[in-house]
C-alpha cells in the first residue's frame, strides 16, 4: 500500500486531472439514463416459463388490466350509457390499451331449452329504454356481471382497462398512463373524486411514483447527513467535503459503468447511490481521521500521509472485499433487478475504496497543513466519543459473560422473530391510510367482489386435445 501512496503524491496532479476526465466521461454518460423496469423482466426475464408466456400472450392477450370505478348512480340511463361509451372510446384511442370491458360490454346469457339467446345489457337499454328497469333487475340478477360491472349498493360501475401486449413496458411508465386513463373519464364530465383505481398495476403506478419521489428526495437528504455528522466529529470543514467529492465521483463511476452496460435504470438499482455515498464516507472518514492523528507524530505532512492511507487504507482494503463479496453474492439470486444491484453495489464498493485511497492523499497534499485531531473545537466532540467508547470498554472488560449472554440473548430472539416474518406482495397496504390508492382499495372492498385477477393457459399436446 505504502508504493501505491507514494506513487499518488508523486504524480497527484495527473492523477487528480486523470480522474476528472474519467468523472467527466462518465457523467455524460448519464444523461443517456432513463427510468425503466418491465416487471415481467426484473422477476422473470431469460427463464424459460417467462418466454413461453409472452408467446402464449401474443395469442390470447395478457393479464395487465387497471380497473376503474366509476361513481355515478345514473350510470345505467340511456344518458348515462352514452357518456360512458364516450369515455371508454377515449381509453381504447390511448396507445397502450387494447380493449375496455365494461357494462357497455356485457351480455345476458339465456337459454329457452333449444335456442340460447345472448343479449348486450347496454345495448337493450339504448334500444329500449322503457325497458330499463327490466333491464336493470336482469343485470342485478346475472351473477356473472353483477359483482363485476354493478356494485352492491347499485350506484356505481366498473371499466376494466386491458393493456395492450407489452413485455418490456416500464413500470416507471404506469403513473402516467393510469392518469391518462382517468382523464378520459374527467373530459366526459366525471368527479374526479368519483373516479376509483384499483388493480395491482395502479397499485404499482402509485408505488412506482412515490418510488421516483423518495429517490430524488433521498440522496440529498442522506449527504446532508453524512455532511453534518462528519462536521461534527470533526468541528471543521475540509473532511467533510472530501468525504462528499469523493463519494461523489464514485457514484458518478458507478452509475456512469452501469448507464454504458444498460441505460434503462430501474426503480430499485437507482438506491444505490445511497449505499455508494455512505461506503465511501465510511473509507474517507477513516483516513481523514488517521491522517489527523498521524499529524502530529510526524514530522512533515507527507510523512503523516504516506503512514496515515498506508496503514488504514489496508483496513479499508480488507473492510470493503468484505463487502464486495457480500454484495457481489446478489447476483446469485435469480432475477434480474436483483442480479443488477448486486453488480452495482459490488462494483460501487471497489470504487469508494479505489477513489478513497486515490484522491484522498492526492487532494491532501495540496490542503494546508490541519490542527491535530484533538485540537479546537473539535477537542470537546473528541472527548465525548472518547468517553463513550472507554465505557464501552470497561463494561465488556468487567463484565464479559454478561455482555456476551446478552448479545447470545439478541440472537435468539431475532431468531425467534425472523420466522415470524411475512412477506407481503400486496402493493396496496404500503400506502398510508390517507393515500388516494389505499381509500379506492377501501371503496372497492365495500362495493365489489375484488380486484384481483389470476389468469390460466391451459394446452393440449394433441390436436383438439382441449375438445376432450
Amino acid at each position: 500500500m505504502n508504493w501505491y501512496v507514494r506513487f499518488i503524491m508523486r504524480h497527484r496532479f495527473w492523477v487528480l486531472v486523470t480522474c476528472a476526465v474519467i468523472t467527466l466521461a462518465a457523467g455524460l454518460n448519464l444523461t443517456r439514463a432513463t427510468f425503466g423496469t418491465s416487471i415481467g423482466q426484473q422477476l422473470l426475464g431469460g427463464r424459460p416459463e417467462y418466454t413461453s408466456y409472452k408467446l402464449l400472450s401474443e395469442d390470447f392477450g395478457n393479464d395487465e388490466t387497471i380497473v376503474i370505478g366509476l361513481e355515478d348512480p345514473r350510470f345505467f340511463t340511456p344518458e348515462g350509457l352514452t357518456r360512458l361509451k364516450r369515455a371508454v372510446d377515449r381509453v381504447e384511442q390511448l396507445s397502450d390499451v387494447s380493449r375496455c370491458h365494461s357494462v357497455l360490454s356485457a351480455q345476458r346469457v339465456a337459454g329457452d331449452g333449444k335456442t340460447l339467446h345472448i343479449e348486450n345489457y347496454g345495448q337493450m337499454v339504448l334500444a329500449q329504454p322503457h325497458r330499463q328497469a327490466d333491464i336493470f333487475a336482469s343485470l342485478a340478477a346475472d351473477e356473472m356481471s353483477r359483482d363485476i360491472f354493478l356494485s352492491k349498493d347499485h350506484k356505481s360501475t366498473t371499466v376494466l382497462v386491458e393493456l395492450a401486449v407489452d413485455p418490456y413496458r416500464a413500470v416507471e411508465s404506469l403513473p402516467d398512463l393510469v392518469d391518462s386513463i382517468v382523464s378520459c373519464f374527467i373530459a366526459e364530465g366525471y368527479s374526479p373524486d368519483a373516479i376509483h383505481r384499483a388493480g395491482f398495476l395502479a397499485a404499482a403506478a402509485e408505488s412506482a411514483k412515490q418510488s421516483i419521489n423518495m429517490i430524488i428526495t433521498i440522496f440529498p437528504f442522506v449527504a446532508f447527513m453524512l455532511l453534518l455528522t462528519v462536521w461534527l466529529l470533526f468541528r471543521r470543514f475540509w473532511p467533510a467535503a472530501l468525504s462528499l467529492v469523493v463519494a461523489l465521483v464514485a457514484v458518478a463511476w458507478t452509475m456512469g459503468a452501469l448507464v454504458a452496460w444498460d441505460p434503462q435504470v430501474n426503480t430499485l438499482v437507482s438506491l444505490a447511490p445511497p449505499v455508494m455515498m455512505i461506503v465511501a464516507f465510511s473509507d474517507v472518514v477513516h483516513l481523514c481521521s488517521a491522517y489527523l492523528t498521524e499529524i502530529g507524530l510526524r514530522e512533515t505532512k507527507e510523512e503523516a500521509i504516506l503512514h496515515a492511507v498506508g496503514d488504514v487504507g489496508k483496513a479499508c482494503v480488507l473492510t470493503s472485499a468484505t463487502t464486495f463479496v457480500g454484495f457481489a453474492a446478489l447476483i446469485m439470486v435469480p432475477d434480474n433487478t436483483t442480479q443488477t444491484l448486486g453488480a452495482t453495489l459490488a462494483l460501487g464498493v471497489g470504487s469508494a475504496l479505489l477513489l478513497a485511497v486515490t484522491l484522498t492523499p492526492a487532494i491532501l497534499a495540496y490542503l494546508p497543513h490541519p490542527k491535530e485531531l484533538r485540537t479546537g473545537a473539535a477537542a470537546k466532540s473528541q472527548a465525548i466519543l472518547d468517553k463513550l467508547l472507554d465505557a464501552c470498554r470497561r463494561v465488556s472488560w468487567r463484565h464479559p459473560r454478561t455482555v456476551v449472554a446478552g448479545f447470545v440473548a439478541l440472537a435468539c430472539g431475532s431468531a425467534w422473530a425472523v420466522q415470524h416474518v411475512e412477506l407481503d406482495a400486496d402493493f396496496s397496504r404500503r400506502f398510508e391510510q390517507s393515500n388516494r390508492m389505499s381509500v379506492d382499495t377501501r371503496w372497492f372492498k365495500e362495493q365489489f367482489a375484488g380486484t384481483n385477477m389470476f389468469e390460466m393457459y391451459i394446452s393440449s399436446p394433441e390436436p383438439d386435445g382441449l375438445l376432450e
